[in-house]
């Protein structure tokens, strides 16, 4: 069942006019919003939440709707790395006081034990916020807004301060959170990797203007508008075994046979056995022809080529991998050399 952020916003933020009336499905998983810096995506979120009075907005989520003057009608809540707790309170007592005085906590509780063990928050507890460092009150923040109980949360670049192994197990908990409890995200951020891994789908705003929503790979391409370097592709994986022997995970892609690698990491928090999806990126992808040959590659899938789309120093090849799809950018001279064509069967290798 669809499930859609449904929203009509006027305001003007600094030079630049914001303006939409649109709908958001929320129903499908994560969202990213996407833009370059001063696009309007922070704006816009805080006037959803009810954090600019001035601007003109009505909007409305499952029954409930609200205007840019009523910030605690609104089921959504606002998180960004510039945001900080209550700083006369321990991270304990910041915690127990949004659940207890939420109006919200009652629409759909998350455990606060639960959210501790989840969030590594324990030894965090009897700190004040002063003692905390960046990554860890990102953390705490995140806690904060989902015991609100507010079903809606805006997470405005709050992974910057984190490490890419602490990033990747806060967004897996996103898909965990939105499955489990009904949370539904609506996540900023200038990295690709991030939304890639996280999105299923996201709206490009340009100059206060929203685009469609669609899927996160369309999303990404029209943004970074032939700037290859942000191009990722998300393999659906399931876990099959670890070789303790050789340090790896084996996973086997979702409707096929094939199998992929990826090095076992004592710093993850992921467990192995609960990682979905495999990021992909095409700037690292090697494109061979049939048969398999020895290579420091442990991924060597085979793959039939989709579309090939050219540019002026190459080609970003389309990859088709049993009804998903990989991206490999090659140079000019490699595309030259290998004459490669639509429907051709080649090799697609990478880093485990």
């Amino acid at each position: 069942m669809s499930v859609s952020l449904n929203f009509s916003v006027r305001a003007r933020v600094g030079q630049m006019d914001l303006e939409a009336t649109t709908s958001i499905d929320l129903s499908a998983g994560v969202v990213g919003l996407i833009g370059e810096s001063a696009a309007g995506k922070s704006s816009l979120l805080k006037v959803l939440a009810g954090l600019k009075h001035t601007a003109q907005m009505r909007a409305s989520f499952e029954g409930w709707t609200w205007t840019a003057t009523s910030k605690e009608a609104a089921p959504c809540v606002y998180v960004s790395n510039t945001y900080t707790l209550f700083e006369h309170l321990t991270v304990s007592e910041n915690l127990r006081f949004i659940e207890k005085h939420s109006v919200y906590a009652h629409y759909c509780r998350i455990p606060l034990e639960g959210l501790i063990s989840q969030l590594h928050l324990s030894s965090l507890l009897k700190k004040m916020p002063s003692d905390l460092s960046g990554g860890e009150t990102q953390r705490v923040l995140i806690a904060r807004a989902l015991l609100s109980g507010k079903p809606i949360l805006f997470l405005d670049e709050v992974f910057s301060a984190l490490d890419w192994r602490t990033r990747q197990y806060l967004m897996h908990l996103l898909s965990i959170w939105h499955k489990e409890y009904k949370r539904h995200f609506v996540v900023v951020s200038h990295s690709m990797q991030d939304l890639a891994f996280c999105c299923s789908s996201a709206v490009l705003m340009q100059k206060g203007t929203l685009g469609k929503q669609t899927g996160i790979n369309s999303a990404i391409r029209e943004y970074i508008n032939k700037d290859y370097e942000g191009l990722f592709a998300k393999l659906a994986v399931k876990y099959h075994n670890t070789n303790t022997v050789h340090g790896v995970h084996e996973y086997q892609v979702v409707e096929s046979q094939q199998s992929v690698f990826q090095k076992c990491d004592e710093r993850s928090q992921i467990l192995p056995e609960s990682l979905q999806y495999i990021l992909v990126d095409a700037n690292k992808v090697s494109l061979r022809f049939p048969p398999r040959a020895l290579s420091s590659m442990l991924n060597s899938l085979q793959v039939t080529v989709s579309d090939i789309e050219p540019h002026k120093n190459g080609a970003v090849i389309h990859l088709d991998v049993d009804g998903q799809t990989l991206f490999a950018v090659i140079s000019k001279k490699s595309l030259d050399l290998m004459a490669v064509k639509v429907g051709d069967v080649l090799l697609a290798e990478f880093k485990a």
